[in-house]
C-alpha cells in the first residue's frame, strides 16, 4: 500500500489578444528523499514537472494545490502564507512565479495565481519546494507518494501521476548505557576529559544516525541543526553529572571517547567535514532554544576539544542537549557521549543508578514552540547491527546463571533461598536491574540487591510464612538494558498445608512447689510441652490413661497413679488428635511430701500469715502432697523444734484428688515468734522423708 498526495493544477486561458499556450507535455519526477521517521516538520522532496513543446511567448496562469497523506507542518505567517515555494525555471535557473502558498486544510497547500511567459524553447520547469509534513505519522520504510492532476484549457500531459516524495526512516540508533551508575567518591576538581575518563566513573552512549543526511547541521529557514537530547531521571540527592562541552564524531581527527567503546581514550580533535556535537546550554524543557557553548580556538586548524560541564539536577533529573553543527552528508557517521558521575564530597551514599533516555530533539509539543526541525520522542533502537559491532567485546553481554526457580515449603514456614548469578560476559560496564511479575499470589518473593553492576549474586527468598497452601507462579526479570540484553526465569512456589505438630513433654514438676525431680505416686504434677494446654489432651502412663485435673497456664495437672508404688520410674506420653509424643520417662520416689504455698490454715479456717498468726496450743491445718496413704508408711510433722507424732489427722482431703491433709497441734510452751513446719513420712526400708519447710507464725 503507498500513501499518496493529490496534486490539482488549474491552468487558466488568457484573454482575448494575448499568446495562448499550446499542449504542454510534462515529465514529472520528485526527489524521494530519506526523512526522519521521528520528524514532525520534515522537509519533503521537491515535485518537478519538465513542461516542454508550449508555444514560445505565451503566458500561463493558473492555481496548484498539494495535498499530503500526513498533516501539513509549515510554519503559517500572521497574513495567512505558508514557507512552501513554487518557482519555475525558464532556461535561466529558479525565478519566482508570482504565487502565494496558503494552507487550504490540515494536510493540503495552494499556490494560487502563480504566472510566467514561456520561453523562446516552449519549456519551463515548474518546481514544488520546502514542503513539511508530520512524517511520524507514517510507518517506517512505506513511501510517501503523490499523485498529480494537471487540467485546464490550455492542455497540459503528464507522463505519469504517481511519484515518490519521500521515504521514512529511523534517523537515530543508539547503544552502550541506557542507565547509569555511581558508586562512593567524587569527580575530579578539575574539569579535564582525560582527568574525568582516568577516575572511571562514566557511562557512555553511543548516537548513529539512521542515513547518511538524518545528522544535519541548521539549514536555511531553520531554527537549529538536528539535535540531541539525553535526559536522566532516578538521579538521587547528592550526585554530581558532567558531560562534554563537544563532541568529536567517529570520522574526525580524533573521535572523542572515554575508551570503554573500542577506541582510546581521548577528548576529541576536530578538523572539519566531520561530524560535531556541541552541548546547548538554557534549552527550554523539551531542547529548543538556547545558546551553543562556545567551541575551543583552532589551533593549526585543528581545534582541541577537552572541556566537561556539571548539568544542574533537580528533583532526580538532569538534562543535556547537544547540537549537529557540523556533519558529513555523504557518509554515515556516530559518536560517543560518555557521562561522568561522581558524589558531591560529603554525601554518604554508596551506589546509585539512574535512568538514561535519548530522542532526538526539539521534542514536538502539544501547543509548544513551533521548532523547525521538531521530532516526537521515540527511544532509538540499537545501532549494532548497522555497525556491525554487536558481537563486539568491549560491549557487555548479560549472562545469568541459573535455571528457573522451585520452591516447596509448608505454610508458615520459614523462608527458603535460592541464589542467581548475574555475569558480564562481556565488556565495559553493565548495569541491571531486578523486578518481579506475580502471576499469582503477591509479596512471597523477597529478592537482595535489586541492581547491581557486572558480576553479582542475587538472593531469592520465598516466603511461606503468610501464604495459603497452593500453587504460585511468578517471573524475575534480569534487566541489563537493550545492549546486553535481559533475561527472565519463571519461579513457581508449592506452599503445602502444614504438617500436624505433635505435641511433645518437655517437663514435669511438683504441683506444689515447682520443682523438679523424681515425684511420688499419688501426688500431683504439672506436665509442659508442646499441645499440652489443648483440650484434646490425654497422658498416658505406661499406656493406661492418667486422671487429668485440669489445664492451667499452658500446663496440664497430672494426678500420678497410685499403682506405681514400688517402681522407680514410669513412661508418660501425650496424645493430641491421634498424634503421639515421644516417650518421656517419669522418675518415680516412694514419697515427696511438699506443703503447698498458703497451704497452713488456723483454728478458724483462715490463712496462716504473719498477720493471721496461729495461737499456740490450737491445732492447724496442712495441705500437702507426694505423702503416702496411712496404710503404707506413718506421717508426722515438725513444728519449730518439736517433732509431733500424734497428729489429729493425716489423710487425703475431703473433697481434693491427690492433696493430703494433716492436722497438728501446736505445741503450747512454745513462744510467739515465726517459725518452720514441716510434714514428713516413713515408709519401710526408707529413712525419714520430710518437705521443705513452709512458714508458720505464732502468738500467745
Amino acid at each position: 500500500m503507498r500513501v499518496t498526495a493529490t496534486i490539482i493544477l488549474l491552468v487558466a486561458s488568457l484573454p482575448c489578444g494575448a499568446a495562448a499556450a499550446s499542449v504542454l507535455n510534462c515529465q514529472t519526477t520528485a526527489v524521494a528523499a530519506a526523512v526522519r521517521a521521528e520528524g514532525v516538520a520534515e522537509r519533503l522532496g521537491d515535485i518537478l514537472l519538465h513542461c516542454s513543446q508550449g508555444t514560445p511567448g505565451a503566458q500561463v496562469r493558473g492555481s496548484l494545490q498539494v495535498f499530503l497523506p500526513v498533516q501539513l507542518t509549515n510554519r503559517v505567517s500572521s497574513t495567512g502564507t505558508v514557507d512552501a515555494t513554487l518557482t519555475a525555471d525558464l532556461g535561466a535557473g529558479q525565478v519566482s512565479v508570482g504565487a502565494v502558498a496558503r494552507p487550504t486544510g490540515a494536510n493540503s497547500v495552494v499556490f494560487s495565481d502563480f504566472s510566467f511567459t514561456l520561453p523562446a524553447s516552449g519549456q519551463a520547469v515548474l518546481r514544488v519546494s520546502n514542503l513539511r509534513g508530520d512524517v511520524s505519522q507514517t510507518p517506517e520504510e512505506r513511501p510517501i507518494a503523490a499523485t498529480l492532476s494537471l487540467t485546464g484549457p490550455t492542455g497540459i500531459f503528464l507522463d505519469r501521476n504517481q511519484l515518490a516524495v519521500g521515504v521514512p526512516q529511523r534517523a537515530l540508533l543508539a547503544g552502550g548505557a541506557t542507565r547509569v551508575w555511581c558508586g562512593p567518591g567524587s569527580l575530579p576538581e578539575t574539569r579535564s576529559f582525560l582527568e574525568m575518563a582516568a577516575a572511571g566513573r562514566f557511562s557512555t552512549l553511543r548516537v548513529t544516525e539512521g542515513f547518511p543526511t538524518a545528522f544535519l547541521s541548521r539549514q536555511a529557514g531553520e531554527d537549529q541543526g538536528v539535535r540531541v537530547l539525553l535526559r536522566y531521571t532516578g538521579l538521587p540527592a547528592g550526585i554530581q553529572v558532567a558531560v562534554p562541552d563537544s563532541i568529536a564524531g567517529s570520522n574526525a581527527l580524533q573521535p572523542t571517547s572515554a575508551g570503554d567503546l573500542g577506541r582510546p581514550a581521548s577528548a576529541g580533535r576536530y578538523l572539519s567535514s566531520s561530524l560535531l556535537l556541541v552541548r546547548v546550554r538554557d534549552t527550554d524543557a523539551f531542547g529548543g532554544g538556547g545558546a551553543l557553548v562556545p567551541l575551543p580556538p583552532v589551533t593549526g586548524g585543528v581545534i582541541e576539544l577537552d572541556t566537561v560541564s556539571s548539568l544542574e539536577v533537580r528533583n532526580g533529573a538532569a538534562m543535556a542537549v547537544y547540537e549537529v553543527v557540523q556533519a558529513n552528508p555523504n557518509a554515515l557517521e556516530h559518536a560517543q557521549i560518555p557521562t561522568f558521575l561522581g558524589w558531591i564530597p560529603g554525601a554518604q551514599i554508596n551506589a546509585a543508578f539512574a535512568q538514561l533516555e535519548v530522542y532526538l530533539a526539539p521534542q514536538a509539543v502539544a501547543g509548544g514552540a513551533a521548532w523547525v526541525p521538531r521530532f516526537v520522542p521515540v527511544m532509538p533502537p540499537l545501532d549494532c547491527s548497522l555497525l556491525q559491532d554487536c558481537m563486539a567485546g568491549y560491549f557487555p553481554r548479560l549472562v545469568v546463571d541459573a535455571p528457573s526457580l522451585s520452591f516447596s515449603a509448608e505454610a508458615g514456614a520459614g523462608h527458603q533461598i535460592e541464589f542467581i548469578r548475574v555475569l558480564n560476559q562481556g565488556g565495559g560496564a553493565m548495569d541491571w536491574t531486578v523486578s518481579v511479575t506475580y502471576r499469582s499470589g503477591s509479596n512471597w518473593l523477597r529478592v537482595f540487591p535489586l541492581e547491581g553492576r557486572n558480576n553479582a549474586t542475587v538472593r531469592v527468598d520465598a516466603l511461606p510464612a503468610q501464604m495459603t497452601p497452593g500453587l504460585y507462579t511468578a517471573e524475575i526479570v534480569i534487566d541489563a538494558g537493550a545492549q546486553a540484553g535481559r533475561r527472565t526465569l519463571s519461579v513457581s512456589f508449592l506452599v503445602r498445608p502444614p504438617a500436624p505438630v505433635t505435641p511433645a513433654i518437655e517437663g514435669v514438676v511438683n504441683a506444689a512447689s515447682g520443682a523438679g525431680g523424681p515425684v511420688a505416686p499419688g501426688s500431683l504434677v504439672f506436665v509442659s510441652g508442646r499441645r499440652i494446654a489443648e483440650p484434646t489432651l490425654q497422658l498416658l502412663v505406661n499406656g493406661q490413661a492418667a486422671q487429668l485435673l485440669g489445664l492451667f497456664g499452658g500446663r496440664a495437672l497430672m494426678l500420678v497413679p497410685e499403682n506405681l508404688a514400688g517402681q522407680s520410674s514410669a513412661i508418660l506420653q501425650a496424645t493430641v488428635e491421634g498424634l503421639f509424643s515421644a516417650p518421656f520417662t517419669l522418675r518415680l520416689t516412694p514419697v515427696a511430701p511438699t506443703v503447698f504455698p498458703g497451704g497452713i490454715l488456723n483454728a478458724d479456717n483462715s490463712a496462716n500469715t504473719a498477720t493471721q498468726p496461729a495461737l499456740v496450743g490450737d491445732p492447724v491445718q496442712v495441705f500437702a502432697t507426694g505423702l503416702p496413704p496411712p496404710t503404707v508408711g506413718r506421717i508426722s510433722a515438725r513444728i519449730h523444734d518439736r517433732d509431733i507424732d500424734a497428729l489429729d489427722y493425716a489423710g487425703p482431703a475431703p473433697g481434693w484428688t491427690g492433696i493430703q491433709q494433716v492436722n497438728a497441734r501446736i505445741p503450747a510452751d512454745l513462744p510467739a515468734m515465726t517459725t518452720e513446719l514441716l510434714v514428713c513420712a516413713t515408709v519401710p526400708g526408707q529413712a525419714r522423708v520430710c518437705s521443705p519447710p513452709a512458714p508458720l507464725t505464732l502468738r500467745r
